[in-house]
């Protein structure tokens, strides 16, 4: 038994079409690596496959009450003006009690 299958999956993201025809099966204690160049969807994938990005086409099947773990690899933080807690609580008023 898979603990997670794609069938037919397809993510288009806008009018461009980032991933078609992607059938795939992961089971238990079985390892899978995604390798490939920049740009060629191995992060769309792996969202797709726990649900964090809308499929245009075939469908994900998961085993019933399975948790995935999943760090971005980007994070939305400005590293223009980076700031240390002390910096950011003193900019927002907050001063020492």
């Amino acid at each position: 038994m898979s603990l997670i299958q794609a069938q037919g999956l397809g993510v288009r993201i806008g009018s461009r079409q980032v991933l078609r025809n992607v059938d795939l099966s992961v089971r238990r204690r079985e390892i899978v690596t995604i390798v490939g160049p920049n740009g060629s969807g191995k992060t769309t994938l792996l969202r797709a496959l726990i649900g964090a990005q809308t499929l245009s086409e075939g469908v994900v099947i998961r085993e019933a009450e399975l948790r995935v773990g999943y760090v971005p690899q980007r994070l939305a933080i400005d590293q223009v003006m980076p700031l240390t807690v002390a910096r950011w609580l003193a900019l927002s008023g907050i001063r020492d009690r």
